[in-house]
């Protein structure tokens, strides 16, 4: 049987800014939080999944995550994107992590404060909506294709601004319960504005589901 993704290519950008897919694992519930620390992330995919996901990324010269789900990601965590770029409202970013001064390629901090003291070797852009931010990615670090992986607010945002192309999907057979995040939260669209999507592709690998849709 072929693993999710193994024939993926992913269309060509917009003019002005890079083709936009998210990518994230739930539980059956709909939820992408499952750990009970206060960090983000948890071991929800199967080693299947982080294959899957490691097939997306070669397919994007950015990756895009916010610094919250930032800090809770292991520390040694080095996506294989070119780019890798994060926003931050704080200024609380992890700069010891791998994401930001180990992996190879160029980090990026998107600040929408002045509180932000970057080290040496990180470029820092001032944050003036998602629109222009995606246009730096663009023009600046030729990132055509990027792949953002969360958290929640960053998803919804891009997507409540028209942002997003695809969405990469992988349903894990567990269950969370509660009223935890899920893939995009913040404030709802009205009925009138609900994004539309369309299943490009879906596939079952033992007992988990990989979806992935268009946006439309």
């Amino acid at each position: 049987m072929r693993e999710p993704y193994e024939d993926l290519v992913l269309p060509e950008p917009p003019a002005d800014r890079p083709y936009v897919s998210i990518n994230m694992v739930a539980t059956i519930d709909g939820k992408v939080v499952v750990r009970d620390d206060g960090k983000e992330m948890g071991e929800l995919g199967s080693e299947v999944d982080h294959r899957a996901m490691r097939r997306i990324e070669s397919q994007c010269d950015g990756t895009l995550i916010g610094a919250g789900t930032l800090r809770g990601a292991p520390p040694g965590w080095c996506p294989s994107t070119r780019v890798r770029a994060t926003i931050t409202a704080s200024g609380w970013v992890p700069y010891d992590y791998a994401f930001l001064h180990a992996c190879e390629g160029t980090p990026v901090v998107f600040a929408a404060s002045n509180a932000v003291q970057a080290p040496p070797g990180v470029a820092v852009r001032p944050f003036h909506g998602w629109a222009e931010a995606l246009s730096v990615l663009r023009r600046e670090f030729d990132v055509r294709r990027l792949i953002v992986e969360g958290g929640p607010p960053l998803n919804a945002a891009l997507i409540s601004e028209g942002l997003v192309d695809e969405i990469f999907l992988t349903v894990a057979p567990k269950l969370k319960l509660g009223s935890g995040p899920t893939l995009a939260s913040g404030d709802p669209l009205p009925f009138a504005r609900m994004r539309e999507a369309e299943l490009v592709s879906c596939q079952a690998v033992g007992s988990e589901v990989f979806l992935r849709y268009r946006i439309v």
